[in-house]
């Protein structure tokens, strides 16, 4: 019995001392939007092809005492990070969505495990969610337009800096280690730059000691083929996901609310003259049209 009873103890000593072990995250304030939490330490599962297995690879959660929110990895969306989805043993990159409860603590303690595994000293580490870190979207220039349009925003944004290479463009603020990361309309991304590099235009107000206002305006292109409702979300580095400020949204016909809504556009149709009693095929240019089938209808004088 004894003899059998010390390399059991070994064992169990020896996958204790190989298990997953948290050294920190950051950041540790975030946007009442969420974001993204980068976790360092060693023992985290460098696979990430877990095909949907509900224990196997590195599953993160963030608690209160009235709700549990999953901090999705890898990260689903590109938020222009550098390779957030390369397998590591001792980084591991998750999104963490918006709180849906306003009830308890405005601090969240982690769970994470390892294939199955709990990391014991995760609880250790916490989140809090920060009105005072909260990119807040207040206004659009326009409310409709066709994808590839131009639309400015205003609102909270807390930087002029752009991207991870924004210490190459003119309106670099070396003083500020934030920067705006991506925006998308949907799963769309609105574009922040030109071809070339050149930012659309970013701006924070003035106020009236000369210093930055932590309220501005960002210009950028919108993408994509989506015609319908859409809501925006913009990245700030260091602290998260953008929120809509309610007086911001508007509802359509369907009552369906929405900060941005695509509409196709008709540039041109031909022949522009048919026969009295129909039979004409009409060609329509424009953008926004639906490639699918059936999902586009024409009407010619409600026929």
């Amino acid at each position: 019995m004894r003899a059998s009873f010390f390399p059991l103890l070994f064992l169990i000593g020896e996958a204790a001392a190989g298990g997953a072990h948290v050294s920190s995250i950051s950041p540790t304030y975030i946007s009442n939007g969420g974001g993204v939490i980068f976790i360092d330490g060693s023992g985290f599962s460098a696979d990430n092809f877990n095909f949907h297995d509900p224990i196997l690879g590195n599953k993160i959660w963030f608690y209160n005492d009235f709700e549990t929110i999953q901090c999705d990895s890898p990260v689903k969306k590109n938020w222009l990070l550098q390779n957030p989805q390369a397998p590591s043993t001792t980084r591991v990159v998750c999104s963490l969505p918006a709180r849906q409860s306003k009830q308890g603590s405005d601090w969240y303690a982690m769970k994470l495990t390892v294939d199955g595994n709990e990391a014991e000293n995760a609880s250790q580490f916490m989140v809090k969610f920060d009105n005072g870190k909260t990119p807040t979207l207040r206004k659009i220039d326009h409310r409709y337009g066709a994808p590839g349009d131009m639309v400015t925003i205003s609102g909270q944004i807390f930087t002029k800096n752009i991207g991870p290479g924004a210490s190459d463009l003119d309106n670099f603020d070396e003083l500020d280690t934030r920067s705006l990361q991506n925006i998308f309309f949907g799963t769309a991304n609105c574009g922040l730059m030109d071809e070339l590099g050149n930012p659309w235009g970013a701006y924070l107000d003035v106020k009236s000691d000369g210093s930055f206002d932590k309220e501005g305006s960002i210009t950028c292109e919108t993408s994509g083929s989506f015609i319908g409702p859409q809501n925006a979300t913009l990245l700030v580095s260091e602290y998260g996901q953008s929120i809509i400020d309610k007086s911001a949204f508007s509802v359509n016909s369907k009552g369906q609310a929405f900060f941005y809504h695509t509409l196709p556009e008709v540039s041109a149709v031909s022949p522009n003259t048919g026969a009295d009693n129909g039979g004409t095929f009409l060609t329509l240019e424009g953008k926004g049209f639906d490639g699918y089938e059936d999902n586009t209808q024409v009407f010619v004088n409600d026929a």
